[in-house]
């Protein structure tokens, strides 16, 4: 078997110094994370109020057209784990 000079110590140093970065980088990701469910669901919000605005004035309702463009400016209810909640 060849003689790979593995030392304990290293080791034990190597596993706590990724144990450190992986458990900042879940932290900073679950951060990251909540805003990009948010800003997916801004993001999606504006297009499907075009939809339904459009829809409502093709079948000749105004009043439901401009609701749903009111609408569109809402923040969006997101049902996501752990978003908004403190």
């Amino acid at each position: 078997m060849p003689d790979w000079g593995l030392k304990q110590q290293g080791i034990q140093q190597v596993l706590k110094t990724t144990g450190e970065t992986a458990s900042g980088l879940h932290k900073h990701a679950t951060a990251f994370g909540d805003h990009l469910t948010s800003a997916a669901a801004r993001a999606g919000k504006p297009m499907q109020g075009v939809v339904d605005a459009t829809t409502a004035y093709l079948n000749g309702d105004e009043e439901m057209a401009a609701e749903a463009q009111r609408n569109t400016l809402k923040a969006p209810k997101l049902d996501a784990p752990g978003v908004g909640k403190a």
